[in-house]
């Protein structure tokens, strides 16, 4: 299996989007499964693991993309002088960020 780039993280997104153990073409009744019921002869059961997958989800889903009482305090505090810009963290971010990204990049994907 390659492993590259963002493809593992847009595979995950991929399962989550159609609901963690089910398949694409399922016929079962999802409020049954919801509650763990037994669906002609067979139990379905949500690991622990595909539970908090969920949780995390949902978490990330409620987080804003852009925090706008932080951005309005930033630019407030630009306005008056208050800001001041640390170099020496903008560097390091900027370093380890190419670092993520050299270490992303095809052709150094994971063999496996």
């Amino acid at each position: 299996m390659n492993i590259n780039g963002y493809s593992i993280i847009k595979n995950l997104e991929g399962h989550l989007s159609r609901g963690i153990g089910q398949t694409e073409n399922t016929s079962v009744n999802k409020e049954k499964v919801k509650a763990g019921y037994t669906v002609n002869g067979d139990n379905v059961e949500i690991s622990n693991r595909a539970i908090e997958f969920n949780r995390i989800r949902r978490f990330i889903n409620e987080v804003p993309e852009i925090r706008e009482t932080k951005v309005d305090e930033i630019k407030n505090d630009l306005k008056v002088g208050r800001y001041e810009i640390d170099t020496d963290l903008i560097t390091s971010s900027l370093v380890r960020e190419h670092v993520m990204d050299a270490l992303l990049a095809p052709s150094h994907g994971v063999q496996q």
